[in-house]
Formats: structure tokens, sequence, C-alpha cells
């Protein structure tokens, strides 16, 4: 999922981890609120894990969190960074890389 409003890019424990380079406990503890009013909190990160879109690879630092109904959020700071252009009415997601390539990530059309 993507999310421009997130703080930290996160991830449920679910999510296969032996790709993640290094599990990191943070010197803080973060407290996030979901959409239906739950506060979780998390103080364990994973760091460079390696996020794959259309056979690509986007390293990332991820928040482990103990919430259900998604993998992975990515935060504005991730979607900023690799230069994403989001269009919710053709539920598209456009990555430009740095070649002047351009990857393009299409959900589902009801």
């Amino acid at each position: 999922m993507f999310d421009s409003g997130a703080t930290h890019s996160l991830m449920i424990p679910e999510v296969p981890t032996k790709l993640c380079y290094l599990l990191v406990e943070m010197d803080y503890e973060l407290c996030i609120s979901t959409p239906v009013g739950l506060a979780v909190t998390s103080d364990v990160m994973l760091k460079d894990c390696p996020i794959i879109i259309n056979k690509r690879e986007f390293p990332t630092n991820l928040v482990r969190l103990e919430v259900k109904d998604f993998n992975i959020i990515l935060r504005m700071d991730w979607l900023a960074r690799h230069r994403v252009s989001v269009d919710c009415h053709k539920k598209e997601v456009s990555i430009k890389l740095p070649k002047g390539e351009e990857l393009v990530y299409r959900g589902n059309r009801l």
C-alpha cells in the first residue's frame, strides 16, 4: 500500500524478513494510530528490506507493526525519493527511474 500521509514505512510480522539485512531495536517506541482508532506500538525496524515492484528492487527501512489488512505501507519520504506519482482515478502508481525509465503498477479496476 502507498500512503502519502504515513510518517513511517511499515510492515506486518508475517511478511518474510529473511531478505532484510538487519533487524534493529529503535531508541524509541513508535505509536501508530490506525484508521479504526486503535493505537499500535513498535520499537523494531528492519533495515534495507528489498521492496520489489515490477522486478525492480527498492531497499527501504520498515517498522514492524502488529496489525492486519496490509502487508507493507510505503510512506511519503519513500514515495518522494523514488519520484512516485499516484493517479487514483486510473488506479496507477508510476515510479520514475534515474535513467528516464518509468515503472507503472496498476491496481485492480472494478
